[in-house]
């Protein structure tokens, strides 16, 4: 970004009101080609606080992809990329999942899931995972053992 672009952006940012919830979304709709550095360039704030707006007013980082006959369009950023094997999408996940000992030692020992799998499915963290299993005293697979899965 050109020093003069900045000065420009930071003058347009300036007169927004960062607590209006309405105008802040405008800014992030008004120019969505800019990324978390160059806001943050322009905000002078950190990139945690760019975060933290995005997630208050509920916006996903957008990619811009162009076209072969140059249109652009733009679609949402894909935050979990697919796992390696195919899982069953239609596993049913109890609401008390990191309680349910039966059910984790069914995914991880029977369906033979790895712990990024299943945090890929609950939608949580690997450590969360690990901390469920250990709850439970389930054993964990060596790394080895792990890798035999993708042979």
């Amino acid at each position: 970004m050109e020093p003069d672009e900045l000065l420009i952006f930071r003058d347009e940012f300036a007169k927004i009101d960062i607590s209006d919830d309405s105008r802040l979304r405008k800014w992030f709709q008004d120019y969505p080609e800019l990324s978390d550095i160059e806001r943050c360039q322009i905000a002078r704030r950190s990139r945690v606080t760019i975060y933290r707006w995005r997630k208050r007013l509920g916006i996903t980082k957008i990619l811009l992809v162009e076209t072969m006959n140059g249109a652009i369009l733009y679609r949402r950023k894909n935050k979990m990329p697919e796992p390696r094997r195919v899982i069953d999408k239609n596993i049913v996940i109890p609401d008390d999942w990191e309680y349910e000992a039966e059910w984790l030692d069914h995914c991880y020992n029977v369906l033979y899931m790895s712990e990024r799998e299943l945090s890929r499915v609950l939608g949580v963290s690997r450590h969360r995972v690990k901390r469920a299993l250990s709850r439970h005293n389930l054993v964990r697979r060596s790394q080895e053992q792990a890798m035999r899965a993708y042979e």
